[in-house]
C-alpha cells in the first residue's frame, strides 16, 4: 500500500499579487481552536509584524476570517481553509477572500450581515431629527387624493401597513399578511407596523 501525503502547492495569480495555496494542516488541527471570533483569531498574529511588515493588519486579516499560519505571510481561513500569502500594504483582505473563497460560509455570512445592516437601523438608534412627517399637498382632484391611498395590489383597501426594514408603505392589512417579501424592494419582511397616513 502507497504512503500518500499531502503536499501544497501553490497558484500564483499574478507574479506581485495574492497567491492562494492550497490547505495546510488538517481540519483536526483547526476545529478545536476556538476561532469564530475576531480576538481569538487576531491572538495567532503574535509574530506577525516581523514576517510580514508591508502586508494588512493583523486586525484586517482577523476580522476577514484569517488565522496567521505562523509561516512567512501564510494566513488561513478558519472556516473555508484557504490559505493565501503574498500580501501586500494595498490588499483587502475581505476582498481577497471573496475573490479566491466566494463560497466560504464565512465570506456569504458578512455578505448577508452588510446587505441586512445597510437596510435597516434599529429604532432605538434614531434620533428625533431622524424622525421625518411626510407631508403631502392638497390634491386639486379628490379622485387623485383616493387613488394615492389606495392600497397597490387590491386598490379596494387605503394602505395601512408599513415594511420594516425597508419602510415602503403600499399596501392593506389584508394583501400586507399575504406577502413575507416587499413586493417593491424584495427585501424580507420582519415587521408589519400599522401606519396612519393623511392624503388631504
Amino acid at each position: 500500500m502507497d504512503n500518500i501525503s499531502f503536499v501544497p502547492t501553490t497558484a500564483s495569480v499574478f507574479s506581485n499579487k495574492l497567491s492562494k495555496v492550497g490547505p495546510t494542516g488538517s481540519v483536526r488541527a483547526l476545529s478545536h481552536l476556538n476561532l469564530r471570533t475576531t480576538s481569538a483569531r487576531l491572538s495567532t498574529f503574535q509574530r506577525w509584524e516581523q514576517s510580514a511588515p508591508n502586508s494588512p493588519t493583523p486586525q484586517a486579516l482577523s476580522s476577514a476570517g484569517f488565522i496567521y499560519r505562523g509561516v512567512g505571510d501564510h494566513t488561513q481561513c478558519f472556516t473555508c481553509l484557504v490559505v493565501l500569502s503574498q500580501w501586500h500594504i494595498d490588499h483587502d483582505p475581505d476582498l481577497e477572500h471573496r475573490r479566491h473563497s466566494p463560497s466560504c460560509e464565512f465570506v456569504l455570512n458578512r455578505e448577508r450581515e452588510s446587505r441586512n445592516n445597510n437596510h435597516s437601523r434599529p429604532i432605538s438608534d434614531l434620533s428625533d431629527g431622524d424622525i421625518n412627517l411626510l407631508s403631502v399637498a392638497p390634491a386639486k382632484d379628490d379622485r387623485h387624493s383616493t387613488e394615492a391611498s389606495l392600497c397597490k395590489i387590491c386598490y379596494s383597501h387605503d394602505m395601512s401597513i408599513l415594511f420594516r426594514p425597508c419602510g415602503h408603505l403600499l399596501t392593506c392589512k389584508s394583501c400586507a399578511d399575504q406577502l413575507s417579501h416587499c413586493p417593491i424592494c424584495r427585501c424580507p419582511i420582519f415587521e408589519k407596523i400599522r401606519a396612519f397616513v393623511s392624503f388631504e
